[in-house]
């Protein structure tokens, strides 16, 4: 088509009529030549749906038929049950189908077979039996009891964890679930237990030859005691196998327990209760519970410093734990007279080369001078101090602690005392004043003379007002991250709790510090007294803190892991991706989880998985041959 007016479409040039004419009959033919191009791309339009039509039907059809042999379903059993095994809640598991391992089953009837075919998953349970639930009708425990021979039935001949409450607000027979739990006795391994003294009866007819592998026995009785004159109330705590032992709110019978004294290694004797008498022992046990105790490495004790005839054995005893490394002495008194002196007695007299971590609660009365021999002794060892003390004892704090530059782990918890309440004058307030967080926020330019120059863990708790501010705590975070001197370690973890809300937001301040690492929880809890609600619902997690580890540094509940080696034999997974690999079971270690675990050998590259995550371990062992995201 020829373009006579291109070079003047831009200009004032006025056509003529025959040109006009020309310029009508141009258009018209582009005109025709667009709407040509319209049905073009209508029909290419049509063309393309039709093809993404067919392209969505055929994607519909692969993945299908992927279905019927995905890549996660060729997986070797063995990768499979060890990553079940990851997916446990680190505490005993409950009967509960939130949770593995009674969730793995829910998934698909592979998994439920595999999970049914797996001791590991089921050699760990927590037990419920406090709650109305059962009230309603007998046959509602029985049928309990009969779940849990079921459950416990698949670990196998594995050791078992065992956690439970029992305490019921009428009285329930637990005849026959205690009865179940016995017939698994020869497999005991962690044991935990609340429950009523009249079924202890049960209990006592266990010999020690009957519980081989018992290391860790807690137990806490509800209602009454054990009878203190029972010459041998429990004879199966004689275990060889004995290690970790914890009594709650029972001190009153404990001396009298059978315990190999000599060859525990963590002992816990206190009480869950604030006024529960029953949970604290005279001064005399204490010292006749250590003196026999020559292995401990962990120790924490509730003692009654009442006792006189405990003072005056304390002048004429040694007490030696040359492999003591945590000691926690919980105080209690009635009396303030020599109160202070007895206890930087008790302390005088203990002999612990080793100690690194010492934690005093209730200590809120002492003059902490007392407690400076004690410091100067083990001012190299030392690495973590955990206490309370009145506004008055802050400049003994701060010498105390410059006694101990080793010190990693400061732990200041102002918690009510014992004839305290939230609206009581405020007499008893916590270290963590403001001349205490001066000391630690001024750091001079020389290192030598700085207030615990390795401190990398701060943890202060307050339970009333204590006067400190915001802004405090702000300044002293900066003093112990970008603003530390050298030779000045940077803080890696500040936990504070405060009764009262925030005054200021300061975290866009320490957003720098927190990117850099620093763990950072402030925990701001205004004091409000709420009514407790009873518990009405049945639930299988109701005293699920029987659970956990007894304590922080005490473990014992928590599972033990494997070393494995995961090596190269050969395997077609598909898509061009052959692995091989061969499963050994190494040696079981009693470590925590938190120590060494699996080295994966993937064709020759190695790649190191830490125990310390399970799920990071299973992500990255399920990387090695496929990419998915499990969802449950």
């Amino acid at each position: 088509m020829e373009l006579p007016f291109l070079d003047r479409l831009v200009t004032k040039y006025e056509p003529t009529s025959v040109e006009v004419h020309q310029i009508r009959t141009i258009i018209n033919e582009a005109l025709k030549e667009r709407s040509r191009i319209e049905d073009e791309i209508t029909r290419l339009v049509a063309r393309l749906d039709e093809l993404r039509l067919q392209q969505k039907k055929i994607d519909e059809f692969v993945r299908g038929h992927r279905r019927l042999a995905p890549a996660i379903r060729r997986l070797p059993v063995e990768i499979i049950q060890r990553i079940f095994f990851w997916s446990l809640p680190t505490r005993n598991p409950a009967m509960s189908a939130k949770e593995a391992p009674m969730l793995l089953g829910r998934v698909c009837s592979t998994w439920r077979q595999i999970s049914l075919a797996t001791p590991r998953l089921w050699c760990g349970l927590h037990l419920n039996v406090s709650s109305v639930e059962f009230e309603r009708q007998t046959a509602q425990l029985e049928l309990y009891s009969d779940a849990v021979t079921g459950w416990l039935g698949r670990s196998g001949s594995l050791p078992l964890s065992i956690s439970g409450s029992f305490i019921n607000d009428s009285q329930w027979p637990y005849s026959y679930l205690l009865d179940v739990l016995i017939g698994f006795s020869h497999r005991w391994k962690h044991l935990n237990l609340r429950i009523p003294h009249q079924y202890c009866y049960q209990l006592s007819r266990l010999t020690e030859a009957e519980v081989p592998l018992l290391e860790t026995f807690a137990f806490e009785l509800f209602q009454v005691p054990l009878d203190p004159e029972d010459p041998n109330p429990l004879p199966f705590v004689h275990s060889k196998s004995l290690r970790t032992v914890a009594i709650y709110d029972s001190a009153s019978v404990c001396c009298a327990l059978p315990f190999r004294w000599e060859r525990l290694s963590k002992v816990f004797i206190g009480s869950n209760s604030e006024f529960s008498n029953p949970g604290r022992m005279t001064l005399g046990q204490a010292v006749d519970i250590l003196g026999k105790c020559s292995q401990l490495v962990a120790c924490s004790l509730e003692i009654d410093f009442d006792d006189i005839a405990g003072r005056v054995a304390l002048t004429a005893t040694t007490i030696r734990l040359p492999f003591l490394e945590t000691l926690r002495v919980i105080v209690d008194s009635r009396m303030e007279i020599m109160l202070s002196e007895t206890v930087g007695l008790f302390f005088d007299t203990i002999q612990a080369p080793r100690l690194r971590r010492l934690d005093l609660a209730g200590v809120w009365m002492i003059n902490h001078t007392h407690l400076t021999p004690f410091f100067k002794r083990y001012s190299a060892s030392i690495e973590g101090v955990a206490f309370g003390i009145a506004r008055d004892q802050t400049e003994v704090l701060a010498q105390n602690l410059a006694l101990i530059p080793s010190c990693k782990h400061l732990h200041i918890d102002q918690s009510l005392g014992p004839y305290e309440s939230p609206g009581s004058p405020n007499i008893s307030l916590g270290i963590a004043d403001e001349p205490i967080l001066v000391h630690l926020t001024t750091l001079p330019p020389a290192s030598e003379s700085c207030l615990c120059p390795l401190l990398e863990d701060v943890d202060f708790h307050f339970s009333k007002p204590s006067g400190v501010t915001d802004e405090m705590i702000l300044r002293f975070v900066l003093a112990r991250t970008k603003l530390a001197p050298e030779g000045v370690c940077r803080l890696k973890r500040a936990h504070f709790t405060l009764p009262r809300s925030a005054e200021i937001d300061i975290l866009p301040q320490l957003q720098d510090v927190i990117d850099d690492g620093l763990a950072l929880h402030l925990h701001y809890k205004p004091i409000v007294d709420v009514p407790a609600t009873p518990q009405r619902v049945f639930t299988p997690y109701g005293g699920i803190e029987l659970a956990e580890d007894i304590d922080e540094w005490m473990s014992g509940f928590k599972r033990e892991s494997e070393d494995a080696l995961i090596q190269v034999t050969t395997i077609n997974l598909g898509d061009d991706l052959i692995v091989t690999y061969r499963v050994e079971r190494a040696r079981s270690c009693s470590q925590r989880f938190y120590g060494p675990g699996l080295t994966l050998y993937h064709t020759r590259r190695t790649i190191p998985c830490p125990d310390h995550s399970r799920k990071t371990a299973s992500i990255q062992l399920l990387s090695i041959f496929f990419c998915v995201t499990l969802c449950v």
